[in-house]
């Protein structure tokens, strides 16, 4: 197994030209998040979790043990206009801003609450 230090993490999708994810059972997906923040093209398997995080900011594959699916992804990513995909990873990234949380968190409460007060 590879690990990275956590400094050094945003190093290396900074350094890429795309994202592949490969896995097939993943659970909220920091990774993906870091991909997106990082406005990088992403290819990634087609799994609930995937889609719920990146949305239409991904090119998806389906089958993780057919390897010429993902090589056939890879080429449709370098035939797409890459500036497209970085411009909805930063558009989706800003789904899961810190802001947009919080925002989200103040009026679940705040209904949550006002339930009680009836």
């Amino acid at each position: 197994m590879f690990n990275v230090q956590a400094e050094r993490y945003p190093l290396l999708f900074n350094a890429a030209d795309a994202y592949v994810h490969t896995s097939s059972f993943e659970g909220f997906g920091i990774p993906l998040l870091e991909a997106l923040s990082s406005a990088l093209p992403i290819i990634a398997t087609d799994t609930l979790s995937s889609r719920e995080i990146l949305g239409n900011a991904a090119i998806y594959f389906k089958n993780i043990a057919e390897p010429t699916e993902l090589i056939d992804r890879v080429k449709d990513l370098t035939k797409e206009y890459i500036t497209d995909f970085k411009s909805k990873s930063i558009e989706r990234a800003g789904f899961f801003s810190r802001e947009r949380i919080i925002a989200q968190y103040m009026d679940f409460y705040k209904r949550s609450f006002s339930d009680f007060q009836s």
